[in-house]
This record gives C-alpha cells, structure tokens and sequence, in this order.
C-alpha cells in the first residue's frame, strides 16, 4: 500500500467508495421496488442521499481545513459501511431511510475530501491532470458499481449486493487508513482558508456558472420519467456525486411494461450509456477553490 503514490492512493479511496455508492443506489432502489415500495416512496429513499450532504456539505469542507482529509476520510468510509451493513443485517423498507442517509453522508465526506486533497497536493500546472485522473476514476467506479448490484441482485440477493457494498466501503477505509496518505503532501500554492458562508462562492462569475449548469442539467434529467429505455435512465444517473437520482421512481413503470426487468441486464446497458457520455467537464477544476476551503 505504501508503494501507491499519494494521488493514486487517494484516486483507489474515492473509486472504491463510489463503487460500494453506485451500488447501493441501485440496489436500494430495486430491493424498495421488490417490496411494493410506491414511486413516491423510492424517490424519497433516493432523496435521503443528498439529503444531509446538502446541509452539512460546507462545514465538512470547514473541517478537512482544520484537521486535514485523513480522518474524514476514514470517518466516511466507515460511516458509509454501517449504512450497507446496515441494510445487509436488517429486513424490510423501514431500515433503507437510515441506510440511504448513512451512505450519502459517508460519501459526502470522502468526496469532498478527495475533491480537497486532489487541488491542494498538486501544483497549479499539474492541477487539471490530477483532476482528470479523479474524474476517470469516477467513471471507472460508475461503471462497475451499478453493474456489480444487478448481476448480484440477480443472481444471488440484495442482501449480497449489500454485502458487497460493505467490502468495498471497508477497502476504502483500510486504504485510507495508513500508506501514503498519512502525510499528504500539500503544495506551497494552495491557497489558504477563507471564511465567509456558502453565499459568499456565488461572488465567483466561474462558480456561479457552475451551479446554474449544474441545475439545469439536474432539472433536465426529469424528462426520463417518460422515458421506457432503463439503460438510458439508469445511465444518465452514474455521475460521481451524491445526487441527480430523481427519476428512479420511474421503475416501477418501466418494470410493469416489460412484464419484468433482467437488473444485470439494465445495468450493463447503463453502464454503456455512462461510458459513452462521461466527462468532467472541467467541473473538477474549475470548483476546487471552493470545495474544502473554508467556504465550501
């Protein structure tokens, strides 16, 4: 482990997180569906994962500036873990509101962690590359994660897929935990803490353009409720972030129309569609003055 560079081990935390994020969406979503879970209710499951990371989002970031990315890092992963395990142990809807909330807040710290740790180690003219490798890595995990939970789901249980989200979480955690990130080594142009609220990063022309496309393209991704195709709609669903899952409540329709759904089989079609339209887009780069410092 201590072989892997600083960047790569970081990439190896983020991705393997992810994966075990991908998973459990997908899987939360379709286990809610096998219980006769309404459309309302599985939106409201999927909701429950963004739900805390928009609230606590900005002091996260505050934090990783006090204490550095290494223990919320850690504290993520295992925070991330309890929610699958969680789900794996426990039958039933009930315990997926506590799951789904425990994963999207886990997530949220590595995320803005990774997002944090990435911008500061590397050197203003390396920055970009750092970037894209985190952004492959994203893509790479968005691919396997959903892909992972239908052949599980289908083959085996969702407890399984469950099961294999926590081993995923718990490698994240054990790369987290020792190797090269126990010294991250932070490049002398990092610019330092600023204060302010969260307003206050809608001073920048850059970031407000960011989050006025980010709505939009958040606020677009409603059309796929009449949409029929699930590896288009799960597709469009695989960016690396909490969030942008509002249309799964579409399942329940598209299931019913086919008379029954092949979950490995969707997913692969997902996966393909993610592959083909996956591009940061120079949203890493372009927000990391926000997110972890101070402000964001």
């Amino acid at each position: 482990m201590s072989r892997l560079s600083p960047l790569f081990q970081l990439i190896a935390v983020a991705v393997t997180a992810h994966v075990a994020l991908g998973a459990a969406r997908v899987t939360t979503a379709l286990y809610a569906l096998s219980l006769h879970a309404s459309e309302f209710t599985v939106g409201t499951l999927i909701a429950l994962f963004a739900l805390l990371p928009m609230i606590l989002a900005v002091p996260m970031g505050r934090m990783i500036d006090r204490i550095g990315v290494r223990k919320p890092l850690m504290a993520g992963c295992l925070l991330a873990a309890s929610g699958v395990i969680a789900a794996a142990l426990v039958q039933g809807l009930a315990i997926l509101y506590l799951s789904a909330v425990l994963i999207g807040t886990g997530f949220m710290a590595i995320f803005i962690g990774a997002q944090h740790a990435v911008g500061a180690m590397a050197p203003p003219d390396q920055r970009a590359a750092s970037f894209s490798k985190l952004s492959l890595g994203f893509s790479i995990s968005s691919f396997i994660g959903p892909l992972i939970a239908g052949f599980a789901i289908d083959h085996a249980h969702y407890t399984v897929a469950y099961w294999i989200c926590g081993g995923f979480t718990l490698l994240a955690f054990s790369l987290a935990a020792g190797g090269a990130l126990k010294n991250i080594p932070l490049h002398q142009g990092a610019r330092p803490p600023q204060t302010g609220g969260p307003l206050t990063l809608l001073r920048d022309r850059e970031l407000r353009r960011v989050y006025v496309v980010g709505i939009l393209l958040a606020a677009g991704l409603f059309r796929l409720h009449h949409r029929h195709d699930p590896g288009e709609l799960f597709g469009s669903d695989l960016y690396g972030a909490p969030g942008h899952a509002s249309h799964y409540p579409a399942l329940p329709r598209m299931a019913s129309a086919d008379g029954g759904t092949d979950h490995g089989h969707v997913m692969l079609r997902a996966t393909a569609v993610y592959a083909a339209s996956a591009d940061d887009g120079g949203y890493g780069r372009r927000t990391w003055a926000g997110a972890g410092h101070g402000t964001a």
